[in-house]
């Protein structure tokens, strides 16, 4: 199937090129989680975005928080993967607690947003949740999660068009064209911050602000 995949590719390639349409496509796949990703990287140049060995696109199931999450973006770090994670807006683990994201940029995920959650395609809460990861400065690519010719398309324009009211221009050329370009030159993409939570206060502090409140 992998060699099919390419002499598929090189053909498309060409066949751009007779035609004079200026644009260049690179291989990429969007892998489905599962236990055994980092070896099902490893074996296979499909696993990762043009081919270049360092970042893996991948998604989670929409509707239920699988097991050994953390340990798979672990293992695809330690062994010098940049694991992106594919429309975290719409897993329903994120839109019940949206801080769920940071459990995947501790261990490195990048994190790419649909252009229709953007534009309200999936419903308001997705809408919102992907507003507040862009407005953070979370995330890291737009996609189109296009799946054929039909129905879902790019609409990269038309959300790119709605961001202008919400976030700094500079941010903007980043996502659109700045950290795609890292990937295909194969450079590092600096992670974004995450926010420290806040130091719980012991028994014993809280007893002493009942019984000697601040002035």
């Amino acid at each position: 199937l992998e060699k099919e995949y390419f002499q598929k590719l090189e053909e498309l390639r060409h066949r751009l090129q007779n035609e004079n349409i200026p644009i260049q496509v690179h291989s990429g796949a969007e892998i489905f989680f599962h236990y055994y990703m980092t070896k099902t990287v490893k074996k296979s140049r499909v696993s990762t975005l043009a081919g270049k060995g360092r970042y893996v696109l991948m998604e989670f199931p929409l509707f239920l928080t699988p097991v050994g999450t953390s340990d798979v973006l672990f293992q695809l770090t330690m062994e010098g993967f940049t694991p992106i994670l594919a429309h975290p807006e719409r897993y329903s683990m994120v839109l019940e607690n949206p801080e769920r994201v940071f459990e995947f940029l501790k261990f490195g995920a990048l994190l790419q947003v649909n252009n229709g959650s953007i534009l309200g395609h999936f419903g308001r809460k997705v809408q919102r949740v992907a507003m507040w990861l862009l407005e953070n400065q979370w995330v890291h690519f737009l996609g189109s999660d296009a799946h054929h010719a039909e129905g879902r398309n790019y609409c990269l324009q038309q959300a790119v068009e709605k961001l202008k009211n919400h976030l700094d221009a500079d941010y903007i050329q980043k996502i659109i064209s700045d950290f795609p370009a890292k990937i295909l030159e194969n450079q590092e993409i600096e992670k974004p911050k995450i926010p420290q939570p806040e130091k719980q206060e012991g028994l014993l502090t809280r007893l002493k602000r009942r019984i000697f409140p601040l002035k």
